[in-house]
């Protein structure tokens, strides 16, 4: 898989074949470059066609720079726990697609009298990035009594559209947002399998089937 990495203004589009653009590539790891990329809001990722392309191995790192100059924290899954269980204003919101909520599964945490906030970051199933999903998300914060300075942990797959949902509700004005590092399934390991290496249910923690 083509992975790439751009830092352009946010929503440009642009086409490789005209090179225009070209100074603004970081990095490419091998092959052609798509035609028709596109950086979309909240995150410098590039997609093609509604497709996530790469979720940047540079989101593991313990602090990425969020909106109007504040940093995103990166929590692990073990952290996310203990903070969930510490703080009954903390909030787990998972922003992965109802086909995964329903097939991979779900972190379950009734144990601690609560539940994850379920709201796709990407609709499925074409995979776009949902453009009311900030507005969505703060509807069922406001409805749930959630103020601007709870903790908000998000978390996705392994950790690329947690930190973009995290950055959109930055700019929106909550003020705790964090995103759960290795997400629920983690990294690949060496036979291409997730859930293995990192993330939550490598670690043990409760989760249900959809």
């Amino acid at each position: 898989m083509l992975s790439v990495y751009a830092a352009l203004s946010v929503g440009r589009s642009f086409n490789s074949k005209t090179g225009s653009a070209a100074s603004s590539w970081l990095m490419r790891d091998g092959g052609r470059l798509p035609i028709n990329v596109q950086v979309m809001p909240c995150g410098s990722v590039i997609w093609q066609g509604g497709r996530l392309l790469s979720e940047p191995s540079v989101w593991s790192k313990p602090h990425v720079s969020g909106a109007i100059g504040q940093t995103i924290e990166e929590v692990s899954v073990d952290e996310t726990w203990a903070r969930l269980k510490r703080d009954p204003n903390s909030y787990l919101i998972d922003v992965r697609t109802r086909a995964e909520w329903a097939f991979v599964g779900v972190p379950e945490l009734g144990s601690i009298d609560k539940r994850p906030l379920l709201v796709e970051w990407q609709t499925f199933p074409d995979n776009r990035v949902d453009a009311q999903f900030a507005q969505r998300l703060i509807e069922s914060l406001e409805v749930a009594g959630v103020s601007k300075s709870s903790e908000l942990l998000f978390i996705c797959r392994s950790g690329g559209r947690s930190l973009m949902a995290a950055q959109a509700m930055t700019a929106a004005g909550y003020t705790r947002c964090r995103n759960v590092s290795n997400g629920f399934e983690g990294p690949l390991d060496p036979s291409r399998h997730r859930g293995q290496l990192a993330g939550w249910k490598a670690a043990g923690l409760p989760w249900v089937q959809g």
